[in-house]
């Protein structure tokens, strides 16, 4: 039966792969390999990479500075990208709240900062723009992007 045959090898492929990853966790540990800690050395190398627009949070592990305005390089390849944050340390110029207006947040990592491109061009300021295109001339997006977020 094709159906049995086919579940035995993905079993077998499964299985097999959680033994070698077992097997390198064990030897990396034997033999004495720093382990990666999200919130260890590395997390806290990339915020001193940053150099400035970040700030420690005990929460969320580091988050942008409010009212923070610099230029930020990508490191060598020449591209350099403007970041600026509002009173409340979220990407883009402060702006007054005004309440019944359509609101859309949007929440995640360096992509939705706009890391590489700058507020003005990241995904949230464009979706601000093509929902005024659209008639939605009220609508507010708030980018809650930080750089180093990321799902892993």
């Amino acid at each position: 039966m094709p159906g049995i045959r086919l579940r035995t090898d993905l079993l077998l492929a499964i299985g097999s792969t959680v033994l070698m990853l077992t097997f390198a966790e064990l030897v990396t540990r034997a033999l004495g390999f720093p382990r990666a800690d999200r919130h260890g050395s590395e997390a806290e190398a990339g915020l001193r990479d940053l150099g400035g627009p970040l700030e420690r949070d005990s929460d969320l592990m580091w988050r942008f500075r409010s009212h923070v305005d610099t230029v930020q390089a990508l490191p060598g390849s020449g591209v350099h990208w403007r970041i600026r944050t509002d009173a409340a340390g979220l990407p883009g110029e402060d702006r007054p709240s005004e309440r019944g207006r359509p609101l859309v947040v949007c929440a995640g990592d360096s992509v939705t900062a706009g890391y590489g491109v700058g507020d003005r061009w990241s995904y949230p300021a464009l979706l601000e723009g093509a929902m005024r295109g659209r008639g939605l001339v009220d609508a507010r997006v708030i980018n809650a992007g930080v750089y180093g977020y990321s799902s892993e």
